[in-house]
C-alpha cells in the first residue's frame, strides 16, 4: 500500500466520520425539537389550568359568564371582571396560535385549545371586546373569526355542554 493509498484511505475514514456525526446531528436536533414541542405544549396547558381553575375557584366568574352569553348588562366591576377573565383566555389564544404557526401545535390541538374563546366571542360583550383588541397578530385575528364564521352551532353547544367537540 503506497502513502497515496494511505491518504485516501484516510479520507474515507474522515468522510465516513462525518457522515455519522451529521446523522446523530440530525437525530439530536429532532429530538430537541420534539422536546421544545412538549414544553411549550405543556407550558401552554399550565397556563390554560390557571383560568380553568380561576373559573372553578371563583363562584362570581360563571356567574358573569352566564350574564354575559344572556346578552345581561354587567356592573363596572362585573364588566372589569369578564374583561379580565376574556383577556387571559385571548392571550392563550394568541400563544396558541403562535405555536401553531410555528408548527409546535397540530391543527386539531390548535382547535381545541381556542375553542372556548369562540364561545365567549360569541356573546354581544366577548364580541365588542374581541373587536377592540387590535394588539393580537391578525393572522391570529383571522383564524378566530374564521372558525367563528364556521362553527356550527352543533359544534358550539356539544362543546359548551361537555368541553369537548363531538
Amino acid at each position: 500500500m503506497t502513502i497515496s493509498d494511505l491518504g485516501n484511505l484516510g479520507e474515507f475514514i474522515a468522510s465516513l466520520g462525518v457522515l455519522i456525526s451529521l446523522v446523530y446531528l440530525a437525530a439530536q436536533v429532532r429530538q430537541n425539537s420534539s422536546n421544545l414541542q412538549v414544553n411549550a405544549y405543556q407550558d401552554l396547558i399550565g397556563r390554560i389550568t390557571d383560568v380553568n381553575r380561576l373559573m372553578a375557584t371563583d363562584p362570581v366568574i360563571p356567574v358573569l359568564i352566564e350574564k354575559a352569553r344572556a346578552g345581561e348588562e354587567l356592573q363596572s366591576t362585573e364588566w372589569q371582571k369578564y374583561f379580565a377573565l376574556l383577556m387571559m383566555v385571548m392571550r392563550n389564544g394568541d400563544m396558541a396560535y403562535f405555536q401553531f404557526e410555528k408548527g409546535l401545535l397540530s391543527p386539531a390541538r390548535m382547535r381545541s385549545i381556542v375553542f372556548p374563546l369562540l364561545l365567549f366571542i360569541r356573546s354581544d360583550v366577548g364580541r365588542a371586546i374581541w373587536d377592540r383588541q387590535t394588539q393580537f397578530d391578525p393572522g391570529f385575528r383571522h383564524y378566530i373569526d374564521d372558525l367563528i364564521a364556521n362553527a356550527t352551532d352543533r359544534e358550539m353547544v356539544a362543546w359548551d355542554r361537555s368541553g369537548s367537540i363531538d
